[in-house]
């Protein structure tokens, strides 16, 4: 989970119900794509990290500076896969959620800053209305999708399931 990667500073505001800013995002967004490229150096390697990258610059900052790199794309081995919800069935499962420093109270703040993928950019999307199996199971197969496709390399567009 990439929160276990914030700042203890990060996790105080959270905790206390202060939303983060970009500054605030930024060490921790640096820290994971470093997190990211030390494991995409290694072709035997896999990675799956769940984290909020919820504008379109934090999802560049997560692809940046890596190996396959080309302009404009970013990273061609990172697979960058958004659970979408709405914000009544998220509330619900934060409700539900134990031991975990974030305030469900800042989950209005998350949608404000959320900047949903262009068609463009190489996103795709899982509605976390599935069933936990199913999302499994469209999050694999979107994968092993990107695996069969053209050596290994990203998706120009996004795809939603």
């Amino acid at each position: 989970d990439a929160d276990d990667y914030h700042p203890k500073e990060n996790v105080a505001k959270m905790a206390a119900g202060v939303a983060l800013n970009d500054s605030d995002r930024k060490p921790w967004l640096l820290k994971l794509a470093g997190i990211i490229a030390q494991k995409l150096k290694s072709n035997n390697e896999r990675l799956v990290m769940a984290c909020s990258a919820l504008k379109k610059s934090y999802r560049d900052t997560l692809r940046g500076g890596h190996e396959g790199k080309e302009q404009g794309k970013g990273c061609q081995k990172l697979k960058i896969i958004l659970l979408d919800g709405d914000q009544e069935l998220i509330q619900k499962r934060l409700a539900d959620r134990k031991d975990h420093f974030f305030d469900p109270k800042l989950l209005k703040s998350q949608f404000d800053t959320l900047e949903m993928p262009q068609p463009s950019e190489p996103v795709d999307i899982v509605s976390i209305k599935l069933s936990r199996d199913e999302i499994v199971r469209s999050i694999l197969e979107l994968i092993r999708e990107k695996q069969r496709s053209s050596g290994d390399q990203g998706n120009s567009s996004s795809k939603r399931m």
